[in-house]
C-alpha cells in the first residue's frame, strides 16, 4: 500500500511520517521544506518537494497511491484572509 502524506515536516506530520515508515508502508510525501524531514533518505521514502497550493505538486505526489492522509496546515493563516485558510 503506498500512501501520500501532506505536511510530513511539521510537529505531528513527523510523527505520522515515522509511523508510517516504521510500519513498512512507502510514503510520497508532499513538503514545503525536505531539510525539516527528519529521515528524508529512508529507503521506503519518496520526497516531493512542493505547496498543496500547487495542483501540479499535489498530481506528482499522489500518483500510484492508495491513501491520501493531509496534515498540512497554514499555521500563521488567520480569518483576514480566508482563501488562505
Amino acid at each position: 500500500m503506498k500512501i501520500m502524506l501532506t505536511g510530513g515536516g511539521g510537529f505531528i506530520g513527523s510523527y505520522v511520517l515515522q509511523y508510517l515508515l516504521e510500519a513498512g508502508h512507502q510514503v510520497n510525501v508532499l513538503v514545503r521544506t525536505p531539510s525539516k524531514l527528519v529521515n528524508p533518505s529512508h529507503t521506503n521514502l519518496n520526497v516531493f518537494e512542493g505547496n498543496i497550493l500547487d495542483s501540479k505538486s499535489v498530481d506528482e505526489s499522489i500518483k500510484y497511491c492508495d491513501i491520501i492522509i493531509h496534515l498540512a496546515a497554514l499555521v500563521s493563516a488567520t480569518a483576514l484572509n480566508p482563501k488562505e485558510i
